[in-house]
């Protein structure tokens, strides 16, 4: 459970980090002029979503122990939570507050879920590691702000060169520990193996 919780939050926080790093240029090519303003909310939201699956995942041992109950008061404290964090946010920051109230009410579920579960049925989730995932992460994000170039095709470029770079510090920073490489690399070779299977079945069918 634990090496699983890593290699999860570390695709959750990848996938999130994608979104953020080139919600410019997705809203620069794909939205009206008119509502490129929503590009702001985009990444607080992929993050909170991060937290969401987090969240969702640390449930486990509250389900194991069947203690459900716990998971609905967990949600219950955290939908009061969110009603009163849009209430002062949404009063002075619009449609951000909006979102910083939908990131905070997650991280809280994700927390207080964590401590509920250990309670419950204590194992280990490797919490540092993964914390480490997501720091790196928003410091990745943090680092694209510091210069956009007003080329979209140069930003792109670079961009995509940052996020092909993320794995790589995530490994030199050793967020994985071996078994958890070996698993990658064994989802990596049942992935080519699949792929090209199929390639070679498109073949075949082509011919």
């Amino acid at each position: 459970f634990g090496q699983v919780f890593v290699l999860y939050s570390a695709l959750l926080t990848y996938a999130a980090l994608g979104l953020a790093v080139l919600s410019p240029e997705i809203i620069h090519i794909m939205v009206d002029a008119r509502f490129r303003s929503g590009q702001a909310v985009i990444p607080i939201v992929a993050a909170a979503y991060v937290f969401y699956g987090v969240g969702y995942y640390v449930q486990l041992g509250m389900f194991l122990t069947s203690k459900t109950h716990l998971v609905g008061a967990v949600s219950a404290a955290a939908a009061v939570l969110n009603l009163a964090l849009n209430y002062f946010l949404i009063l002075r920051f619009g449609m951000v507050g909006a979102a910083w109230a939908t990131l905070l009410s997650f991280a809280a579920i994700a927390v207080g879920s964590y401590f509920l579960s250990q309670r419950t049925l204590r194992f280990p989730l490797a919490v540092g590691r993964v914390g480490r995932v997501l720091i790196l992460g928003a410091g990745t994000y943090l680092l694209t702000c510091l210069w956009s170039p007003a080329s979209v095709a140069l930003a792109l470029l670079i961009k995509t060169l940052v996020l092909l770079a993320f794995p790589v510090l995530l490994w030199r920073t050793r967020v994985f520990s071996a078994a958890e490489i070996e698993t990658l690399a064994a989802a990596k070779g049942s992935i080519l193996a699949a792929v090209s299977r199929a390639l070679g079945t498109g073949k075949v069918v082509s011919t």
